[in-house]
């Protein structure tokens, strides 16, 4: 009975830990199709890559700005909560983009089409850029707070800016 019971939480360890970790490590490095589920950070679920989806994981970066913003300038007891939540959905929304060129069969590195490699720079092939941007947020000393949300004001621009052109791209294919 004891063995069969270690047998059991091995399986399931090694089936929902090691996985999960793995799955986590591709995720940070940016090489994954796959995103945690909002609902519940345990479970991971394939990337949908179409318009719908990049626009609504797009459309959310709005409301993590306006908390980032604030709880940097007015309530730095709430930033490392608002900063790791930023951190996370950069990451989700690059696996999302990622997933939309590998879906239609586009390289993202060279593009036939003029637009999409634009859209491709502005997002996916920028991702570490934005990532860095925040973290320099977090460590005043290599550019003042003002200049920092800016840039990452800048880098969700450059998001919806890629969506219209991903728009363009889905209605004329």
């Amino acid at each position: 009975m004891f063995e069969s019971l270690i047998d059991f939480f091995s399986f399931i360890l090694g089936f929902n830990g090691l996985h999960w970790h793995e799955e986590y490590e591709k995720f940070c490095r940016g090489l994954s199709h796959r995103k945690l589920l909002s609902s519940d950070a345990t479970v991971w679920i394939s990337c949908k890559g179409t318009f719908i989806e990049l626009q609504r994981e797009i459309k959310k970066f709005q409301f993590m700005y306006t908390d980032l913003h604030y709880s940097k300038t007015r309530d730095s007891k709430n930033f490392g909560r608002a900063f790791k939540a930023m951190d996370h959905h950069i990451l989700t929304v690059t696996a999302e983009w990622r997933t939309f060129f590998r879906n239609n069969r586009l390289d993202r590195t060279s593009c036939c089409d003029a637009k999409l490699q634009d859209a491709a720079d502005l997002t996916v092939n920028q991702w570490m850029g934005f990532q860095a941007v925040l973290y320099e947020l977090r460590n005043a000393e290599f550019r003042p707070e003002k200049m920092s949300l800016n840039a990452i004001a800048g880098y969700i621009k450059d998001q919806f800016d890629a969506l219209k052109y991903i728009k363009e791209y889905t209605l004329n294919n």
